[in-house]
């Protein structure tokens, strides 16, 4: 594993997260919490330097997607 995490909410609930690069430019995550259908898997695929393309799927079956565009400096 690259990166474990954890979050919580204002509600009450908590998500912990493990992710591991699968190579420099994807990352893939793994996220489960207390709340009900809480569970989700994340990829995210390095563009670029300042541009990622990530995409998400949720135990319930809901998926999402969207480009990131970040700037270190």
């Amino acid at each position: 594993l690259d990166d474990i995490n954890v979050q919580s909410e204002e509600s009450g609930d908590t998500t912990v997260g493990a992710g591991k690069y699968l190579s420099d430019k994807v990352y893939f995550e793994v996220e489960s919490g207390t709340g009900q259908k809480s569970g989700a898997a994340k990829v995210q695929i390095e563009v670029t330097p300042k541009i990622k393309l990530e995409s998400k799927v949720g135990q319930d079956s809901q998926a999402g997607g969207g480009i990131t565009f970040g700037w270190d400096y």
